[in-house]
């Protein structure tokens, strides 16, 4: 099972590259609210007013540090994240290049991504739908829920014992979208369906749709499945995280061209501009690869030939 902290941690292992941030620990417990804390050793010359905190998925900001005591007082939920409770003995990473929150935000980014029809990759569910021959227009209020992206196939029960689940042929049903009318499409967009069917007995629409993000303020949500979250195939699961590493990579080059300080000491004839970009190249070979690969799993897999 991987789970989405397993996707975090190995992401935030790949861009670090064995490099170390400066860290101290949290010396109790802290909670939501609590808004000045403890740190050891105290003797950091890190630590100081305006350096930014990261604690697991939380960045917090500095506004007051007494190196006496080792105490720091800060902004929780600073830069979007959220105020989450911590354990003694937790890292504090100080100034950091990149925060765990950083990266979650590029795995979620890279789940909406991955859904576009252009990458080819989905997540495939069905709505059923009791057969009335009165109606032939039927709301698809769950498959909206799920952010649908487009009808598959659609399928009904015949009630004699073949156990046979025939098609209704593309060209016989449509799908309509941005209907007015809530009174007969509450979601706004429907299934009409011109025949096959039989009264009583369920219609299967069978669509693809985008991938779930993961509510990071959710503690549980951390240590959970990642593919049945997510929505993914145990295939797919390598894929987000060679995104994410892309996307955290590629800004790197946007700040090493600012004019208004010297933040990298390194010598220009030693790092040349893009080299850090086009350090992500054979990155995003494999990146694209892998997105090909799966997608021509979900073609073979989901095809308008009939296969069942």
């Amino acid at each position: 099972m991987t789970t989405f902290n397993d996707w975090v941690e190995k992401v935030w292992r790949r861009v670090y590259s064995g490099s170390a941030d400066s860290t101290v620990q949290l010396s109790a417990d802290i909670g939501t609210i609590d808004t000045s804390f403890q740190v050891t050793p105290n003797s950091s010359n890190a630590m100081r007013v305006g350096a930014r905190l990261s604690v697991a998925l939380e960045v917090m900001y500095v506004v007051g540090w007494d190196s006496a005591t080792g105490t720091a007082t800060v902004v929780r939920g600073y830069e979007g994240s959220t105020a989450a409770t911590h354990s003694a003995d937790n890292l504090v990473y100080i100034q950091p290049i990149y925060t765990r929150y950083d990266v979650a935000v590029a795995l979620n980014d890279e789940l909406l991504r991955l859904s576009s029809p252009d990458n080819g990759l989905f997540q495939v569910k069905a709505q059923t739908f009791t057969y009335n021959p009165v109606y032939m227009g039927y709301d698809l209020s769950q498959a909206v829920n799920d952010e649908f992206i487009d009808i598959m196939e659609v399928r009904y029960k015949i009630p004699f014992p073949t156990r046979n689940y025939p098609a209704v042929h593309r060209g016989k049903w449509k799908v309509l979208r941005n209907i007015p009318d809530s009174g007969v499409f509450p979601s706004g967009v429907g299934l009409v369906i011109y025949e096959g069917g039989y009264p009583g007995q369920p219609v299967y629409a069978q669509y693809s749709c985008a991938f779930n993000t993961v509510d990071v303020s959710v503690p549980a949500n951390l240590t959970s499945d990642v593919a049945g979250m997510t929505g993914m195939t145990g295939t797919m699961v390598d894929i987000p995280p060679l995104g994410a590493e892309i996307q955290l990579t590629i800004p790197r080059e946007i700040r090493r061209n600012f004019m208004s300080n010297q933040p990298d000491p390194r010598k220009a004839p030693e790092v040349p501009s893009l080299a850090v970009s086009n350090s992500v190249q054979a990155l995003m070979m494999v990146y694209e690869q892998r997105i090909s690969e799966e997608a021509g799993r979900l073609t073979r897999q989901y095809t308008s030939v009939e296969g069942w």
